[in-house]
């Protein structure tokens, strides 16, 4: 059949006008893209999860504080000069340098630059700033990076935005001149650098030189992806195109120099000229000098090809070109130019140390919110070096299988300074059972009463349990058979008393089931003995740290126990064998942990806290192996000189005890240790029993 002239035309026509109306939706679409990518997708910023920093204090001893650990976790390396470089120390003579890095965000006493400590023998004696020639009390690194949490939609990436009025001429510049010579005159592709990149191709027979454009470059790295299609280039000319047509160059340059791609720091990439000098510099961007700018532009063609560390010489010979062309342009005079040719090449050497964090960023998830127009950075209390070593401490009940919960917290602020726990689940770790109260529920034994008096000290003497033989002392009573020693005081307190002495904790009795708790959560126990730890104070568990040292107390501060009974319970859970009353001191006890063991139904629990503190295990098997005693020796060790301790509060005194007879002890007693006692409740007679040299020499044994 053949189509008569006008029917074809009809044809022709319909096919232009539906061609024209698909090239119409498709030139709709584009611009939408390019709107949403500008307006929605470029403010979207990533939140930066930091750990807890620290600092260097007149008076810290550098072995205690670990400081050489610290540093090298935050990127610092350690180098012979006396002069070191940024995100390098040395140690020299009493002394030690340090070229503080560049922090990204103001925090408090965080400072950079070259700094001076110096030391007699291990502890510091001053700090100077080298810039001001100050000098300071203490001096705060910048925190560790533990995870950034990317914008809903992206991946996790390291990039901060900046404004182009922030960033250096002479960087700008450099960039320019490597990957866009003509971008201020051409309208988003540049045909002649097209052009110029073909006949460089062929000529070398490879794929030698591309003639993408800064506009080209940008949507292809955050619209588009890398493959070399024609449908993509085709995508990419109209888009660029399109952005150059609807946005200034000033704005499309500022986006290009935030996302552009300069290499991985650890696992995460590294976007933007910002977080490039942060990372690989060690510097703010004001801080960089044109060696340092020729080698960041130098690699942003092929970050991993053109690496400092990798090939040094091919790191060199680009940078250097850079160089040439700038002094060719007229960005920099010869001087300029000599001083930089000669410059190392140098980048910090670094990657993101590993940190197991997964539980305590689930903690901290509900805190963290995306502002539309500026990166926000999340100060948690996490201690990297605290979180490492229970982490190796831990690993044992890894390996069998065993869920667990872990917590470590300051006592005095209630940081919690390391936190594991099974994923989600797994292990709900709900405590059931009220032997995790036990010390709690010997307050009202332990505290006086109306009448002035109390019922028990740590050194009455308490029938002997079916274990053993004779009498015993409350604390040898509460030490070799707690179940039974417990149900002989309980029966004697009230109920109600028991209720009102658990609640004020955070443990809450189900009435007509004394023996039952409501569940409760591992981490809430770990909170309520904060409360005995302080005497009664109450504080908060936190995870975000604060440019204070302010604590975050609950309403009703203050528990109606006085603290007299709290610091007697505290000294019961201490270990015996750490209180010998003949060589050592109420000063040095103090200092020591207080320990409690138990278990339930779901499995054992450990409570260990000091004045400093405290440490919190959950783990779900009845096995009595859990390396508990190691988990607090690494936790507890020897108290330094300057160890935070908890006096004794007003109306507990001390006396030396007999353990065998509970009475003040002579010369000859066997086995004898300090116990505190409540004013008025203390024993004034002095031990009777006649301790025969066999019996002396078996206890001495012991």
């Amino acid at each position: 059949m053949v189509l008569k002239p006008r029917r074809l035309l009809k044809v022709f026509s319909l096919f232009f006008r539906l061609s024209a109306l698909a090239f119409g939706i498709y030139i709709l679409v584009i611009i939408g893209i390019v709107l949403w990518t500008f307006e929605y997708k470029f403010k979207r910023k990533p939140t930066f999860v930091y750990a807890s920093p620290f600092s260097i204090a007149v008076g810290a001893n550098i072995e205690e504080l670990r400081l050489a650990e610290r540093l090298k976790r935050c990127g610092y390396s350690q180098t012979d000069s006396a002069v070191p470089e940024p995100g390098q120390w040395s140690r020299a003579g009493s002394g030690i340098n340090i070229f503080l890095k560049h922090c990204p965000f103001k925090l408090g006493a965080v400072v950079s630059g070259p700094i001076s400590i110096n030391l007699d023998w291990n502890r510091v004696k001053s700090i100077r700033l080298k810039r001001s020639q100050e000098d300071v009390q203490s001096v705060t690194l910048e925190p560790e990076l533990i995870s950034v949490v990317p914008a809903p939609g992206e991946l996790p990436a390291l990039r901060r935005n900046v404004g182009l009025d922030e960033i250096p001429a002479i960087l700008i510049d450099s960039i320019l001149l490597t990957e866009d010579t003509h971008f201020y005159s051409h309208q988003g592709i540049d045909f002649g650098s097209i052009l110029d990149a073909i006949k460089a191709n062929i000529k070398a027979g490879r794929y030698v030189q591309g003639g993408s454009t800064i506009s080209q470059q940008l949507i292809r790295m955050t619209i588009l992806n890398p493959e070399k299609t024609m449908a993509r280039k085709i995508n990419e000319a109209f888009l660029a195109m399109t952005a150059d047509a609807v946005y200034s160059k000033k704005t499309i340059l500022e986006a290009y120099l935030n996302r552009v791609y300069f290499g991985h720091w650890g696992q995460l990439p590294v976007h933007g000229v910002s977080e490039a000098a942060t990372k690989f510099f060690g510097k703010s961007l004001k801080e960089l000098d044109p060696a340092d700018c020729a080698l960041m532009a130098a690699g942003i063609r092929a970050p991993n090809i053109i690496n400092p560390f990798r090939r040094p010489d091919r790191a060199r010979a680009r940078r250097n070109m850079v160089l040439g062309l700038l002094l060719k342009t007229g960005k920099i005079d010869r001087e300029k130019y000599d001083e930089a040719i000669n410059a190392p090449v140098d980048m910090l050497r670094h990657s993101m140390p590993h940190l197991k964090t997964a539980a305590f960023l689930e903690l901290i998830k509900d805190s963290i919110t995306h502002d539309a127009t500026q990166s926000s950075d999340v100060i948690t209390t996490l201690d990297p070096l605290i979180q490492n070593d229970a982490e190796s401490e831990l690993k044992k009940l890894d390996e069998h299988g065993i869920p667990f919960y872990f917590a470590c917290l300051n006592v005095q602020n209630g940081a919690l300074q390391s936190y594991f726990a099974p994923p989600p689940g797994k292990w709900a770790g709900d405590a059931t059972s009220i032997n995790i109260t036990t010390p709690i529920l010997l307050l009202p034994a332990l505290a006086v009463d109306k009448q002035d008096r109390a019922k028990f000290s740590l050194a009455t003497q308490v029938p002997a349990t079916t274990h053993s033989s004779g009498t015993l002392t409350l604390r040898q009573a509460f030490r070799q058979d707690r179940d039974e020693f417990m149900l002989n005081i309980m029966s004697r307190i009230d109920s109600k008393q028991l209720i009102d002495v658990s609640s004020p904790f955070g443990f809450k009795l189900i009435p007509g089931e004394p023996m039952k708790l409501s569940p409760t959560s591992p981490l809430r126990v770990a909170q309520n003995y904060l409360t005995l730890a302080n005497l009664g104070r109450r504080v908060s568990y936190r995870t975000m740290s604060t440019n204070s040292s302010d604590y975050v107390e609950e309403e009703n501060r203050n528990i109606a126990v006085k603290p007299g009974a709290l610091f007697l319970v505290n000294y019961l859970l201490k270990e015996m064998d750490q209180l010998d009353g003949k060589n050592g001191s109420v000063e040095h006890t103090s200092s020591l942990p207080s320990v409690f063991t138990t278990s339930d139904e779901e499995g054992s629990w450990l409570i260990a806290y000091n004045a400093e503190n405290l440490i919190m295990l959950r783990a779900k098997t009845d096995r009595k192996d859990l390396r508990m005693k190691k988990i607090v020796e690494t936790f507890f060790k020897p108290a330094a000189v300057n160890a935070t301790k908890l006096d004794a509060p007003e109306g507990v005194v001390f006396r030396r005890i007999c353990l065998q007879s509970g009475m003040r002890a002579v010369s000859i007693c066997p086995k004898i240790i300090s116990e505190p006692f409540l004013k008025g409740t203390q024993p004034d007679e002095w031990c009777s029993v006649r301790h025969d040299a066999e019996s002396v020499r078996t206890e001495l044994r012991k």
